[in-house]
This record gives structure tokens, C-alpha cells and sequence, in this order.
């Protein structure tokens, strides 16, 4: 069966500028500084120095041309707009080039808690901080291209993984266990 989104991604210009509502932006804040608060000794180091080098707004949602630019001194990593929901394929073609795909939308009050389905806080707060890692950003091109060169078929056994690492993975630190899976890192 296949998924169907309750949201509609905004449309982007050939910049990739969206146009956010003040609504829009003030989920954004909200989500970001209920974050920010509880993620200290939490999260693993690299994360957190990766929100310090992207420089998110707290206010606004930022716009993917200066995420990009923010990005490119650590990576050569970018991310991209798309549609809500992309297929395996798209999505690991992509991770493969070292892009990373991100929605235009944000969720709304109903679901402050907890969505379904990636939105852009979820994918710029909760994941790209990580790829200001080299190591990081390496790994999950390597992993991509990997899963590509098997058949489709085995596709699902690399999303699974997938899920359990990168999305909503723990690392043993000399700290203690920490957290670098984006689905964690951006969930209350």
C-alpha cells in the first residue's frame, strides 16, 4: 500500500526559496527552541557542533540556498526540495550525489508532536547538522550507493537499516550513550 501525505509541499522558486506563512515560522521557532533546550547531553557532540556551524534562525525556517551555503565549507554535501513523499530509488539516487531531499512543508499544530511523515524541521533540525561531518556525510554517500548496486527487491532490508541507525540511532560515547538519528534528535 502505498503512502499517502496529509501535506502539500510549498512550491520553490529556481532558487529554491519557499514563501512561509508567519504560522509556518512560528512552528519552526517553537520546534526549535523546545529542541534546543533538551538536547544538550543528549545528543552526540558532532551534532551539536554541527547546529553551531549552520547557524539555523530560531525564528524563521531557513531557506535551503543559505542551508546549502552554510553547508559548503564542511561538505560537499547540498540538499534539495521535493514533493512530500519520494520513492526508494529517488531517494537513495540522491543521497548517493550527496544531496539530501528535503520537504517544503512544516507540520501543523495537530501534529506538533509528533508526524508522521519528514517535514522540513525533521530533515534540516533533525539530520543535516550531521553532515557537516565529513565522516558522516562520507558514510551515508557510501551506504546510498551501496544499496543502489543491489537489486531493488533488497532495497527494503536497506531502509531498514537505514531507520535503526540514521533516523533513529544511539551511539556509545565515552560520555554515554548519545544520540544521532535525525528522527530522535527532532522529536520532543
Amino acid at each position: 500500500m502505498d503512502f499517502a501525505s496529509r501535506y502539500e509541499s510549498h512550491p520553490w522558486d529556481n532558487q529554491y526559496h519557499v514563501d512561509y506563512t508567519s504560522e509556518e515560522h512560528q512552528t519552526w521557532s517553537f520546534l526549535y527552541q523546545r529542541q534546543i533546550q533538551i538536547l544538550e547531553g543528549r545528543a552526540v557532540t558532532e551534532y551539536i557542533e554541527g547546529l553551531k556551524r549552520l547557524s539555523f534562525s530560531q525564528t524563521t525556517i531557513p531557506q535551503i540556498a543559505d542551508v546549502n551555503q552554510a553547508l559548503k565549507p564542511y561538505t560537499h554535501w547540498q540538499v534539495r526540495p521535493v514533493k512530500c513523499v519520494i520513492s526508494s530509488k529517488e531517494f537513495f539516487t540522491m543521497l548517493s550525489q550527496a544531496c539530501f531531499p528535503v520537504t517544503s512543508f512544516i507540520r501543523r499544530a495537530e501534529d506538533i508532536d509528533y508526524i508522521t511523515e519528514p517535514d522540513i524541521f525533521h530533515e534540516l533540525f533533525g539530520h543535516i547538522p550531521l553532515y557537516t561531518v565529513p565522516e558522516y556525510a562520507h558514510f551515508v554517500q557510501a551506504y546510498a550507493k551501496l544499496a543502489l548496486s543491489y537489486p531493488e527487491k533488497d532495497w527494503n532490508l536497506f531502509l531498514r537499516l537505514f531507520w535503526f541507525t540514521v533516523e533513529f540511532g544511539l551511539i556509545q560515547t565515552p560520555e554515554g550513550t548519545r544520540i544521532y538519528g535525525g528522527g530522535i534528535l527532532s522529536s520532543y
